[in-house]
């Protein structure tokens, strides 16, 4: 790599830890005898700004007018297959997203042609990747239904369509309580857990590509541009990654941003700016040791974050991916301990700690940490046990939270 594109690089990924507002002070500081470079990033940093509110849309709400001059692909009407086009739902970088009907199971999907994916052996690994995807079953991942190549050789996908709202749109229209926030984001994590056991990661998780239905029940959306992790098909590799360039540099780990491999603990790290922002009320700025407590900038619940939901946050964005929880599975049952007092694993264990006495849950789930109870409709807690995440039969619609790494880890804390 040429050695002044490394050094606009760089900085360009460290300016993208501070706020908006101070990227530009950053990069001048930084660069008091090189106004050539700050110049550089400093452009690189305004083109981002006008991108970040398109890239933090997923497919399904980008605004159709933006290529009303310009049309592209199939008009109201036209067939694609089985599938009868009814309205343009949206744009991305792959390409274009559709409100369709299908005419053989007769219900309502969204279709997605991807575009720039040409070439009979690229084809073949899109096919081979789309089977794997369709088959995550998982009442919180949107479906992947069909995948196939129109006559002109454009690849599409045929997905769920799920009309519901972006996760944090609906945690403030609904003035969602802590707890309740913290038991929706224990079934997010559960979609993305069950992923992961499949081999499969996300690459592109954040509160647009989350929504939640009327029932209260998350969604994940867009696994179409997720990458497999089989070792047996590592030959895939980087025709895969053809499927996967989007991300959102807000919500993408330092790992992501550089370029390098990925592992589930980038989905981890997304999943920690997530939460970290549905609880503090914005995203973490300032990179590795920088980043600020939530409970520091956090203006609704402070109190309640103070201790170890910011120990529990800070572990999950954690710049080295090896000091991050080792699995979704494993943050997602630290947040289950807190809510019913526990320890947690994300702060230095000590016997003044283990033996510190907290107040059963609450249903109220206020500000000041007292309110904590599991499931926000009430019902007892979800007993975590088994594999493959299926739901559990204990109570109504409780839910698995996390597929544990040790069954006996997850005893059912009531009844």
């Amino acid at each position: 790599m040429d050695p002044q594109f490394r050094e606009v690089e760089e900085l360009f990924l460290a300016a993208l830890n501070h706020s908006d507002e101070t990227r530009v002070r950053f990069v001048r500081e930084r660069c008091v005898n090189n106004e050539e470079l700050a110049d550089e990033v400093c452009s690189i940093l305004g083109a981002h700004e006008k991108t970040c509110d398109f890239l933090e849309a997923p497919a399904f709400e980008t605004n159709a007018a933006l290529i009303a001059d310009e049309p592209v692909g199939p008009r109201l009407g036209d067939r694609i297959g089985h599938y009868v086009i009814r309205s343009q739902i949206g744009q991305g970088g792959m390409g274009e997203v559709f409100l369709a009907d299908d005419d053989e199971l007769e219900r309502r999907v969204a279709l997605k042609l991807i575009r720039g994916y040409g070439g009979a052996s690229l084809l073949a690994h899109f096919r081979r990747e789309a089977r794997i995807l369709a088959g995550l079953t998982h009442p919180g991942i949107a479906r992947l239904y069909d995948a196939a190549v129109t006559p002109e050789g454009v690849p599409y996908l045929v997905m769920e369509y799920v009309e519901g709202q972006r996760l944090d749109a609906y945690c403030e229209e609904k003035e969602l309580p802590l707890n309740e926030r913290l038991t929706l984001f224990g079934l997010i994590c559960a979609g993305v857990s069950y992923a992961h056991q499949h081999l499969v990661i996300h690459r592109d998780l954040k509160p647009a590509n989350i929504r939640v239905t009327s029932e209260g029940e998350p969604k994940l959306l867009d696994f179409g541009i997720a990458r497999v992790l089989d070792p047996d098909l590592a030959h895939v590799g980087e025709h895969t990654l053809l499927l996967a360039r989007a991300m959102t540099p807000d919500y993408a780990s330092p790992e992501q941003l550089r370029g390098e491999n990925m592992t589930t603990a980038s989905d981890v790290y997304s999943l920690g700016v997530i939460l970290y922002e549905l609880l503090a009320g914005q995203k973490p700025v300032g990179g590795g040791r920088g980043v600020p407590s939530p409970s520091s900038v956090a203006k609704q619940f402070a109190g309640a974050l103070r201790g170890d939901l910011d120990n529990i946050l800070l572990k999950a964005i954690r710049d080295e991916p090896d000091r991050r929880y080792p699995s979704v599975g494993q943050f997602a049952e630290d947040i289950r301990r807190y809510l019913h007092g526990l320890p947690v694993t994300a702060r230095r264990d000590s016997w003044s700690y283990r033996d510190k006495v907290r107040s059963p849950p609450s249903a109220s789930g206020s500000s000041n940490g007292s309110g904590r109870p599991f499931s926000a409709g009430g019902n007892c807690c979800h007993h975590l046990a088994g594999q493959g995440g299926a739901e559990s039969q204990a109570t109504g619609r409780g839910r698995q939270l996390v597929p544990p790494a040790n069954d006996q880890l997850f005893e059912p804390l009531c009844s």
